[in-house]
């Protein structure tokens, strides 16, 4: 009965992972039984959040995982901007199973603009239109990709890696994107962040 403890220790939550992954679920079962009731505070933790990524990497689909992730998504909003648990919520959107990922897409679709320029959460809108269903990905598209949202994005410290992934999206109309932020490039200039998302998308010549 100590994993809660081991799973916070610099030291010991090495060991928990290392039983995760080396072990079959029969033999580490004990692991996600032992979260069960702390998963929020837990996947906050510095340690704690490693233990969830590699249950979500190695037994997504047992039914034990699957009941963590349902105590997590709870507070999907809150560790969407969390420091340690983001890192959690991008196994969910990952590794868990359908309706799992689409719950968390959808507290990201509460305000995809917030969360795309938020330090934390802005990783998890990138993955959300890798790994998100094509209705999901279509909607977050919609939410992000007019004039407004693109020039917000472009020049926000975190949005601009999220401009960078918009790019990829095939459905994206790239050549209106460009012509947004040409609009823009006297403040994105301004700052280095700018510079290089403007030498990114081919619009200044590398001088870096």
């Amino acid at each position: 009965g100590h994993v809660q403890e081991a799973a916070t220790s610099p030291h010991a939550n090495y060991v928990i992972q290392k039983v995760v992954s080396q072990l079959t679920f029969s033999a580490a079962s004990f692991v996600a039984e032992e979260l069960a009731g702390s998963c929020a505070r837990l996947a906050r933790h510095r340690f704690g959040c490693r233990i969830f990524c590699r249950l979500l990497e190695f037994f997504s689909t047992q039914s034990s995982t699957l009941q963590l992730v349902e105590e997590l998504l709870g507070e999907t909003q809150e560790l969407c901007c969390h420091s340690f648990a983001h890192h959690v919520m991008q196994a969910v959107i990952e590794n868990g199973n359908q309706r799992h990922c689409k719950l968390v897409v959808a507290a990201l679709l509460t305000n995809p603009l917030a969360f795309a320029q938020d330090k934390n959460a802005s990783y998890l809108v990138k993955f959300a239109f890798r790994y998100s269903c094509q209705e999901d990905n279509r909607v977050l598209l919609a939410q992000l990709s007019h004039p407004d949202a693109i020039a917000a994005l472009a020049i926000s410290q975190y949005g601009c890696h999220v401009v960078r992934a918009l790019m990829e999206v095939e459905e994206l109309d790239t050549q209106a994107v460009l012509h947004i932020i040409r609009q823009i490039m006297p403040q994105l200039r301004e700052t280095k962040r700018g510079q290089r998302l403007l030498v990114d998308l081919g619009l200044e010549p590398d001088s870096f």
